[in-house]
């Protein structure tokens, strides 16, 4: 005789996820001398700023044998 393993039902939970975000902002640098001593002009470069936060997810409940 077979007896199927009895099954449960494991309970969902809340978890949390990275989410990744990246900004742009742009940055005075003065006019000045390179390493070359050529003059470069005074203008703005572009800076990127890399950060994120945790955002809750929820991981649905799943049969599990007991």
């Amino acid at each position: 005789m077979y007896l199927a393993p009895r099954r449960c039902l494991a309970p969902g939970a809340w978890t949390y996820q990275w989410v990744p975000q990246s900004q742009v902002a742009y940055a005075w640098v003065p006019a000045h001398y390179n390493t070359d001593a050529l003059w470069v002009e005074g203008q703005y470069v572009p800076q990127v700023f890399q950060s994120g936060y945790w955002q809750p997810i929820w991981i649905e409940g799943r049969w599990v044998d007991c």
